[in-house]
Formats: C-alpha cells, structure tokens, sequence
C-alpha cells in the first residue's frame, strides 16, 4: 500500500464532529469531536510521562471512554498500543506485557475531559505512514504460551475495507463490541467503527444478559461475538428473531457446530461465520450475513485474499491484511467454488499407527451429533499406537457408545476416538476460545 492514510479518529471529528462516535454500556454517549479532543489530550500526557513515536504501551484500565481516547492517543503519537486484559490477574498481564516487549504500562486517568480538552481546535487530520505499527497483541495462547504480533496501519486500513466490503455499510450502523480488548477480534471491530465513522458501543466485558437485552433493544446494527457467547445469548432469550435492525452478527474466534448453526435457521438470524487470524488483522474469509449453509460448505475469501492449498495441506494466504504471502497453522480444503474448509490446526496432527488426522474433523462430526453441545479431541500417548484421539465431550446424558456408533457411520475407523469422557462444561480463554491446554493438564492427570 503506498501513499499516506488518515488517522480514522482525526479524519471522523473532522468530517462528523457532531456524529455520535461512542456509546458505553452504561449509555454515556461522546461525540467524534470529543473523543478526538480527548485523544489530543492523552498524546500529550504520554509525552509528558517520557513516551515518543515508537514507545510500545502496554494500555491498562477497562474498555470505556477513558480507555478507548487513551487508545486513540497512542496512535495519534506515533506509538504502540499493547492493550491488556483488566479482568486477568496481575501475573499474567505482566507476562503479556514481557511478551510485547512493552516500554511502559500507563493506565490513564479516569477524568476524561478537563477543561483543557474542551479548549482544544479542531485540527486537520492526522496522516499516517501505511507501514507504521499501530498495536502489539498476544495470541489466545489456547494451545501453549502465547506470542506477540504487531500489526500495522495498513493492515487493519485494508482489513476494515475487505471487511465492510463484505458486511455492508449503513451511516446510521452501531456496533456492539464486548470482545476482550486485547484480542483483535475486539480491535479490529473499533479501528472500523472509526473508519467508517459509525458509533461503536463498547463494553467492558461481555455479560450475557446485558448484550442479549442490548440487541433486542434494537439499537444495535452489528455484534461481533465467538460461538460461545451467542450459544449463551440464545440460551438467555431463546431462538426467536431479533430486530431487524440487527443485520450482523459476526462469529468468530472459535469453531462453531453444526448444532449452534440449527439453533439460528428457523428465526434466520444474520450470523456471518468468518475465519482469521491474528497475524491478519483478523478477517479472511467471511459468510455474507444470512448465510446458514452447512459448514462443510465452507467460507468465501474476502475480495483481496487469496488461498491455496500446500502440500502438506496447510492453508497459504496472500493478502495486504496478512502483509502478502502467509502460510497458516490451519489445515484446509478449498471447495470446488473456492471456499474454505478449516480441518484443523497443523500444530494439533494426531498420527495413531502411521495414520494421521486431525481433531478439527473429528470434533465437526461429534457436534454434529444432536446431544452434543461443544466437543475436543486431544491426542494421547499410547504405548502400541504412539498416539490416539480422545474426545472430551460436553453433552447432556448420552451413552458413550452410542457417540461411538455416530463416530462409526461419519468417519474411519482410525479416527474414532479411543476414549469418550464427558465433561460438564468447556474452560475458556478470556476470548471464549476453548482452552485446550487446561485440557491437556486434565487428560495428563487421569
């Protein structure tokens, strides 16, 4: 990408000052101007407390006014933002911060518009080198310890047009955000809003109840939502339509069922499945809203992603959000009209015996099941074998030969898993991603 990009914030106050750009989950409301004002006035308190252009900050406090200016004002500097997670303990976000080589944690003072912020001029807007590094993020670190990955201005700029390009834009949207903002799902959702300059309301965190109630408030335009949260949501509300001033229900972050896809058919709710990644400033492949086919139908690329398939099976993309060329962790098929098959991660291959396979496969066919909910499989040493795959399954009161004989009839008979073993209820990440490594310590100790 070549040329310079507006800095969406200073570009929105300097198009729409008036235009509500923020809404709390409280209901405070803060125009573009004063979010941009406020930004102002936190890039100079950064100065103040020693931070220039290329200062990676490690961005404490909770996802609010306060937060999101403070947000703003990094970028309006010139550094990097590395949000942390304010519902995590203190040790890990230490650790977070140590992962993404922070130069300093700043929580920002809650007293968001002094009188110096309402003096300030509208300025011209702010423009920014496409290459410049915007934030730091650490994977979900479901699956082992996490990493950082630093994302640049043109790849969130380009993510938000392919994104929107595909999702469709109304000037009236509001979007609903109650992802962890230190995730990108969550990032990638704000940096849009101001770019297209829509309302974002943004909440703390996410509270079933609340975002249930908020979407049926019909208020609400877009929600950006992992299958865990809107299984949740439907369990508060039950299936019935929502507004329909909800026109997208973005789902994402982690593997959704067949199940949970059966629960949003009859009210055709507008779930847009997608599949990213964090190295591409989340989206690359993503279901027009509405779309509730199978999932082995798979997922259309975005208009500027390409994917292919290697050798080893793992899927290869090359787009501007993934900064070109990318091969994946993911293990895919291409469709004969070019959608995605996610199969599973290359990191997660099983071999038993000189078989290999892997448990995304295996883990669609156990939720395909009618009585279960959420299903993993994990791999287990094995003295004959080497490996095998044992399925942990969240389910209701089902006999374990009775998933075994569903096993039999939609896979082979390598892939079957060995063990069955029910569990009441999936551990998360903070993102609502499985965590397969609490997993992992509980299968080891059985």
């Amino acid at each position: 990408m070549t040329g310079q990009l507006a800095d969406p914030l200073s570009r929105f106050a300097h198009e729409k000052p008036g235009q509500l750009a923020l809404v709390t989950g409280s209901g405070e409301a803060f125009s573009a101007l004063e979010l941009d004002r406020a930004a102002e006035y936190f890039a100079s308190e950064l100065v103040r407390l020693g931070a220039s252009a290329g200062t990676v900050v490690a961005l404490e406090g909770t996802p609010g006014p306060t937060w999101l200016a403070a947000l703003a004002g990094c970028w309006r500097l010139g550094a990097i933002a590395a949000p942390l997670n304010h519902r995590l303990p203190a040790k890990e976000n230490e650790l977070a911060a140590q992962t993404m080589g922070c130069d300093m944690r700043w929580t920002p003072s809650d007293e968001l518009f002094p009188d110096t912020i309402a003096a300030s001029p509208v300025n011209i807007p702010v423009e920014w080198s496409p290459d410049r590094p915007l934030i730091r993020v650490c994977t979900s670190g479901s699956t082992g310890a996490p990493r950082c990955v630093e994302l640049l201005a043109s790849q969130l700029h380009s993510s938000a047009l392919a994104s929107t390009e595909r999702l469709g834009h109304q000037s009236s949207d509001r979007w609903l955000v109650c992802l962890p903002v230190n995730h990108v799902g969550a990032l990638a959702a704000i940096y849009r809003c101001l770019h297209n300059q829509v309302t974002l309301e943004l909440h703390p965190g996410y509270d079933g109840a609340t975002v249930a109630r908020r979407l049926d408030s019909g208020e609400i335009s877009l929600v950006s939502l992992v299958p865990s949260m809107l299984e949740d949501i439907l369990n508060t509300r039950g299936e019935q339509s929502f507004p329909a001033s909800l026109r997208v229900i973005l789902l994402g972050g982690a593997a959704c069922g067949e199940s949970l896809l059966d629960r949003c058919r009859p009210a055709s709710l507008p779930v847009a499945l997608t599949w990213g990644m964090t190295e591409a400033a989340s989206q690359l492949a993503t279901r027009v809203p509405g779309d509730l086919s199978p999932l082995d139908e798979g997922l259309p690329p975005l208009s500027c992603v390409s994917v292919e398939v290697d050798a080893s099976g793992r899927l290869v993309v090359d787009s501007p959000m993934s900064r070109g060329r990318l091969v994946t962790t993911d293990m895919g098929e291409l469709t004969p009209s070019g959608r995605v098959r996610i199969l599973g991660r290359s990191d997660d291959l099983i071999i038993r015996g000189g078989e290999n396979m892997y448990p995304g496969e295996i883990e669609n066919v156990l939720r395909l099941h009618p009585g279960v909910t959420d299903a993993v499989v994990l791999p287990q040493a094995d003295t004959r074998l080497g490996q095998v795959p044992v399925a942990l399954v969240q389910a209701g009161d089902i006999d374990v030969e009775s998933l075994r004989d569903w096993c039999r009839e939609h896979l082979a008979g390598f892939k079957i898993p060995a063990r069955f073993i029910a569990i009441d209820e999936m551990p998360r990440t903070s993102a609502g991603k499985v965590d397969r490594q609490r997993l992992k310590e509980r299968l080891n100790v059985q």
